[in-house]
This record gives C-alpha cells, sequence and structure tokens, in this order.
C-alpha cells in the first residue's frame, strides 16, 4: 500500500470544507491557512496519526448526525437489575413493573426500553432498564416501589443509577468561605428530597460559587425551579437549571468526530488507544502507548477530556441551545400570524443579531472579590465589639447601674435643652434630700470557709486572736455541737443553720454590741434544691450576704447572669476580692451582695 492511501482517509476525516477550500494542520504546527498538498506532504513519512485539527471555534463543523445523536440518545441512566437463576424476558420485568405500580401506587411508569446487558458473567445476568420521563425515574429510585419479584424470580440492584440533569439544579453565589458541611446539612434537613450537595469545579479543579444540587422529586425541582429561590441560613440564593454537557457521536472505526461508522469514508480502522491504521483491529497487536489522533496528548482518542471533544462538545451544546430557542420562537410567531392574517412574517427581513462579544470579567470578579472581603471584614469587627461590649459591661456596670445609666441618657435626650434637663435633676435632688437619710455603717465582716468545724475550731479562735471584725461567718461547717462552741465564742452571738449535705451547714458570729442589721451567710452548691428568689424575703434595707455561691461571675456565663439578674432586682451590689478564692482552680467563688452598707473585704 502506498503512502497515499495512508493519509487520504486522515484527510478527509480532518478536513473541513469552506468555500471548496481544505485547510487541516500539522502537529509540526502548520499554519491553518496550509492548503491540503502541503499538509499531505508532512504525513507520506508517519505510520501513526498525528494531526492536530483546527482549533478555532468558528470552524467547527456540527452535522446533523451529531445533533440527531445528541437529542435522541436515552435521557436517563439506566435501572440495572440482575438474576441469578431463571429465564426472565424483557417483557416480564416491563409488564410486572408496570401492573405492579399501577395497581399499587396507583402511578403510571413510562418504560423506554428494557434489554439484556452485554456485560453478564458467573452464571448472572442484567437487565437495562431505559424509563421515559422524570416523573418515572424519580418514582423509581425509591426501592420500596418495586415488586419483590419478577416471573417468581428474586432479582437485586448492583447499584442505584446515578442522578440525571433532568432532576438536579444549580445555587449561584454560594460564597466559597462558609462551612460546605453545615450548608449541606441545612439543605437536606429543609428538603429531605435532596440526596447529593455538590460544589462544582472549573477547568482548573478549584472550587467555584456554583452548587449542585441531586434531587429524587421531579415535583420538588419543579417547585423550586417556579421559585427561582431558596433560603438557606437566612440567605436567600438564586436557582437554575443544570445543563448537562451534550452527547458526543464518535465514529467507532476512524475516531472521528460526527458521523456514524455507517457513513465513514476512512478505508482501514484506527486504533483508539495508539492511533495506528490497520486492516483488522482484532489482530492489532497494540503498543498501549496512548496517543490522541486529534490532539497528541497521552489519552485514548474517544477520551472526553481531550481538548479537541471538549471544544466540540462546547460548539454542539450552543448549537442546540440556539436552536431550542430559534424554533420557540418560531412556533410563537406562528401563532401571532395566525391572529394577524393580515401580517406576514419573513424571517429574513428580520437576521438574527450577532453573537454578543465576551466582555471581560475580571473587574467585575476583583469587584465582587472586594465586597466579599470588605463584608466579612465588617463582619468581624461586629463580632469583636460585640465581644467587648458584653465583657466591659459585665466587669464595670452591674445590670442595675446599667439600667440607671440608661435612664439618665433618655432623661438627657427627651429634654428640650440643657436648662429643663438641669431643673428636672433638681427638682430630683430636693425630693431626695426630703427623704429620711439612711445612715452608712462601716462593717468589718470577715468569711472563712472551714470545711468542718469540729475539726478545724482552733483555727478559728486564732483567726479570732489575728483579726479584728464585727462578724464572722463559717461555711461548709458540716454537723457540731451548737452548745461546746456558745461557751467558747461567749462574746458573739451565734446564727446556725443547718445544711442540705453533711459538710453544709452555716455559723455566723456577731458582737454583742452591734447595731441591727441583718447579716444572711450562704453556702450554695452545684446541687441545692433551692432558687437565688428564696433568698428574697430575707433581704432588707441595710444587709450583707456572705457565702461560697459557687459562681465565678467573670466566667460562669449563664450561671452568672442569673445571679447578677436576681442581684438586680434586690438592689444588692456585689462586692468581689482581688484574688481568687477557690483551692482547686483560679475561680471566685467566695464573695458579698451588700445594702446599705460600705463593705471592706480583707
Amino acid at each position: 500500500m502506498s503512502s497515499i492511501d495512508m493519509v487520504e482517509p486522515l484527510v478527509n476525516k480532518l478536513v473541513h470544507t469552506t468555500d471548496n477550500t481544505h485547510q487541516v494542520r500539522s502537529t509540526q504546527h502548520v499554519q491553518d491557512s496550509q492548503m491540503i498538498n502541503g499538509t499531505q506532504q508532512a504525513l507520506h513519512n508517519s505510520p501513526v496519526q498525528s494531526v492536530l485539527p483546527i482549533s478555532d471555534t468558528q470552524q467547527i463543523s456540527i452535522t446533523t448526525e451529531s445533533t440527531r445523536y445528541a437529542q435522541t440518545r436515552f435521557p436517563f441512566p439506566p435501572f440495572i437489575i440482575r438474576f441469578n437463576v431463571g429465564r426472565i424476558t424483557s417483557n416480564q420485568i416491563k409488564e410486572g413493573l408496570a401492573s405492579h405500580c399501577n395497581k399499587k401506587f396507583q402511578m403510571e411508569i413510562n418504560i423506554l426500553n428494557c434489554r439484556l446487558s452485554n456485560r453478564s458473567s458467573n452464571n448472572e445476568y442484567d437487565f437495562l432498564l431505559f424509563l421515559k420521563d422524570a416523573s418515572s425515574f424519580s418514582f423509581l429510585l425509591d426501592t420500596n416501589h418495586w415488586p419483590n419479584i419478577f416471573g417468581n424470580t428474586n432479582y437485586t440492584f448492583p447499584y442505584s443509577p446515578s442522578i440525571p440533569p433532568q432532576l438536579s439544579l444549580i445555587i449561584k453565589n454560594v460564597d466559597l468561605r462558609l462551612d460546605f458541611k453545615d450548608f449541606s446539612n441545612e439543605i437536606k434537613t429543609n428538603y429531605p428530597q435532596v440526596k447529593n450537595v455538590i460544589r462544582l469545579k472549573n477547568k482548573f479543579n478549584n472550587e467555584i460559587k456554583l452548587v449542585k444540587l441531586e434531587l429524587s422529586s421531579a415535583t420538588v425541582r419543579e417547585e423550586l425551579l417556579l421559585k427561582k429561590k431558596i433560603t438557606i441560613g437566612y440567605i436567600v440564593y438564586d436557582i437554575d437549571e443544570y445543563l448537562a454537557p451534550a452527547n458526543i457521536l464518535i465514529c467507532s472505526k476512524c475516531m472521528g468526530l460526527g458521523h456514524f461508522m455507517k457513513q465513514c469514508t476512512q478505508r482501514k480502522s484506527t486504533c483508539k488507544t495508539c492511533g495506528e491504521y490497520v486492516d483488522d483491529l482484532k489482530l492489532h497487536i497494540c503498543s498501549n502507548v496512548e496517543k490522541c489522533i486529534h490532539c497528541g496528548q497521552n489519552h485514548k482518542s474517544n477520551s472526553l477530556k481531550c481538548q479537541v471533544v471538549k471544544s466540540f462538545r462546547s460548539e454542539l451544546t450552543r448549537k442546540l441551545l440556539s436552536s431550542n430557542n430559534y424554533s420557540s420562537t418560531s412556533s410563537l410567531n406562528k401563532v401571532n400570524n395566525s391572529n394577524q392574517p393580515n401580517f406576514q412574517y419573513l424571517s429574513s427581513d428580520f437576521p438574527r443579531m450577532s453573537l454578543p462579544q465576551h466582555l471581560p470579567s475580571n473587574i467585575n470578579n476583583n469587584m465582587l472579590n472586594k465586597m466579599d472581603d470588605l463584608l466579612g471584614k465588617i463582619t468581624e469587627l461586629n463580632n469583636h465589639l460585640t465581644n467587648l461590649e458584653l465583657k466591659y459591661t459585665k466587669d464595670s456596670l452591674s445590670h442595675f447601674d446599667v439600667n440607671l445609666f440608661y435612664n439618665i441618657l433618655e432623661e438627657w435626650e427627651s429634654c428640650q435643652n440643657l436648662h429643663s434637663c438641669l431643673s428636672l435633676w433638681q427638682e430630683f435632688s430636693s425630693t431626695s434630700d426630703e427623704l429620711p437619710s439612711m445612715s452608712s455603717t462601716s462593717l468589718h465582716v470577715l468569711l472563712f470557709n472551714v470545711r468542718g468545724l469540729d475539726l478545724r475550731w482552733q483555727e478559728v479562735l486564732l483567726l479570732i486572736s489575728s483579726f479584728k471584725f464585727d462578724a464572722l461567718i463559717l461555711v461548709e461547717t458540716g454537723e457540731f455541737d451548737i452548745s461546746f462552741h456558745q461557751k467558747i465564742f461567749k462574746d458573739y452571738r451565734l446564727l446556725y443553720q443547718k445544711g442540705e449535705n453533711r459538710n453544709g451547714g452555716v455559723l455566723i458570729l456577731i458582737k454583742e454590741s452591734e447595731d441591727n442589721l441583718r447579716i444572711i451567710g450562704v453556702y450554695a452548691p452545684d446541687s441545692k434544691s433551692w432558687s437565688w428568689d428564696d433568698l428574697s424575703a430575707f433581704v432588707s434595707s441595710k444587709c450583707v450576704i456572705y457565702g461560697d455561691f459557687n459562681v465565678d461571675i467573670m466566667d460562669d456565663g449563664k450561671k452568672a447572669d442569673t445571679l447578677l439578674h436576681w442581684a438586680d432586682d434586690q438592689s444588692l451590689a456585689h462586692v468581689v476580692p482581688n484574688s481568687h478564692t477557690s483551692l482547686r482552680s483560679n475561680r471566685v467563688i467566695d464573695y458579698a451582695f451588700i445594702k446599705g452598707l460600705n463593705l471592706d473585704i480583707q
């Protein structure tokens, strides 16, 4: 065979006819304007196909066969039904399934085809069931809708079919910085019909702001498409239908694009792996070195990752979308023309506008990125300010003082001028002066967590001899003989309250010469059966509450807020020592609340 015979089929396959001029490009970087004769000379010495087709999308020829193939293939993936025994036929499956769904669920299943698979082995044979519409496919995704047997024969599903584009949606502008796991869980919680949530990627394998939803219900998908919105985490996102890439028609004989094998004019066959011409593929000994005949890269010639195949698919998809839009416009014009018989529409009088030029999106992308960064920084600043407000409000002012401060501000802002505000405050001061004055008393009180008075009463005696105080409060006294300690502390009045457990108990010692005031000692374990409101009845206009509250006002959050809220309601001010009081941690859990007194904590 001459070298001309080897080159001729390749040229016939790759030549694009435009005004009877044939243009090809070789791997030796032959220019697009080179004619056939020059290209053939470059190919005479090469036994392997290494010609690169023209990559310009304007020169890609989309044939009628390509569009027909893309529009007439099975739109839904098949259900694979596997049998181990028996002789089941495709009619038994179709009739049995349709009858079962109609009788039990009153659902009409539209079956497109059912055939035996060619990949059956090991005494197993599979049937492929194709469906016509999305409602039938989504209904059968639930295995509970299938009959238990076909023809008295059990069956299994090797795996579930993938969710097709007809049951998928796209969510737009999903921030790349959000927690995608929480985002997916919230979608599935709000819409149980969503089976998969997938973040899409670009050709560089980088994540983008599009998220694909795969649903098991055609009804839910249509409802979402009608709304065109979906709310997730208090954010409203735009949604749109997901358009799958078109199926590519690749000749199984020459690996060319856009025609069937029966239409192929190439005399010999082409190996899809190494790209060589052979008389018989069955007798061909392949080198297993992958080389694409379209782009020359190391992959098979029918691989969908080939850049030439991707370009062909893009043009095919563009043509399909354009034809769909044009056909819908034409049908609408026919309806309008039927209503207006005096007007005749001619498409030639109104030629289609050229496609819009692709505008650079760098400016928009940069602006969006800057806005996203700015919004993120604003959110962080707001959170920081909120945390600072909570922290310093708790550290500096109690709830009572905060309310008082807000009342003063409200009076200031409600007055029309400075003179009226000063007059209001002067009137309030005059009224206050007329009230009976409340004397303030300096009181020295010592609080001691004794942890068993019977064992440590000598330490209490040492404490009394070392410090000057007006009252002594002992907490966690445990059980002891009160009469014995009355003899020891004979210069003090003893007030004792038994605790709720064997370690509890409070003993208050007050000097006999002190004025009338109320001192309350508190031991509040985590297991206490009472609440802070139970102490409200004992709070007087002149009192002090000491104790082990087991609540750190600065660090215990909700527990501290509950205690401070009760103290504000009783007009109690808390007095906290400067160092920690817990032996097991750095927490401050022993302190006091006062009312009508000046307190000095030592």
